[in-house]
């Protein structure tokens, strides 16, 4: 049996999202075994449909969020599926840059969860985040199709990096993207260059093009608020050799 819990809003069980979602998955990605629905709200005071986290067993371990019209079922991605496999298919391939990053969140009191409260976190890491080149990544995509798998060690270093489509703060296409609170007032705020100087004396990065930020905000009761950020974005590469190279953003990002 699925393991269904959720936030409800109106009458409907959420164990009837599990069919609609898994088929959309079956029948878009060829992703056939079933998936658990983390979270499920109704939204019918507001919205004509269902919004569900789902998390992803199959081919990675990873998790999406979906809107399911709630007269019809039909499904539709609010994350992008294959973005979100390309995450898991990271973590489960670097869990040295996973672990790494673990000790950097710790050192610097970089926040441990994303702007918004979800269990998808639990899953992907919030600062983990990827901006393909937009006829690369439908490369990619039919790639994976047909053989439902990411081989980080032989994609990465094929990559492109273009303007970011979702994001200005996605200068790379790996991307590190870190929230930091500003209440914490006794200790001045880590800078880009700091994480940056960790990773280069780590040797845990493997060969590609990155990105690294920090999101300065303050905490309320209401979750995580903006405040204006100490830094621009960072873009840097790794070569084989493992040498680090700080590249120059284009204003237009």
């Amino acid at each position: 049996m699925l393991l269904v819990t959720g936030l409800l809003s109106g009458c409907f069980n959420p164990q009837s999202l599990t069919d609609p979602v898994n088929q959309y998955l079956a029948n878009t990605y060829g992703i056939k075994k079933k998936n658990v629905i983390l979270t499920a709200d109704n939204n019918w005071l507001e919205l004509g449909h269902h919004v569900a986290e789902v998390e992803i067993y199959h081919p990675y371990h990873t998790a999406a969020t979906f809107e399911v019209d709630r007269e019809t079922h039909a499904v539709r991605e609010v994350d992008d599926v294959f973005t979100q496999e390309f995450k898991g298919a990271y973590v489960e391939q670097k869990p040295d840059v996973v672990a790494f990053i673990d000790t950097l969140i710790a050192k610097y009191r970089l926040e441990t969860s994303g702007y918004y409260d979800s269990p998808i976190d639990d899953i992907i890491p919030y600062y983990l985040d990827f901006s393909f080149e937009q006829q690369q990544e439908e490369t990619l995509k039919k790639e994976f199709l047909q053989s439902l798998s990411l081989p980080m060690d032989t994609l990465l270093p094929t990559l492109i990096a273009s303007t970011p489509r979702h994001n200005t703060n996605h200068v790379g296409v790996t991307n590190f993207v870190f929230l930091y609170d500003l209440n914490q007032d006794e200790v001045p705020p880590p800078r880009v260059m700091d994480l940056y100087q960790d990773f280069q004396t780590s040797g845990v990065l493997t060969e590609g093009i990155y990105g690294l930020m920090i999101q300065m905000g303050r905490k309320t009761e209401d979750g995580m608020g903006t405040a204006p950020d100490l830094d621009e974005p960072l873009l840097f590469t790794v070569d084989a050799s493992g040498n680090f190279t700080v590249l120059p953003v284009e204003k237009e990002f």
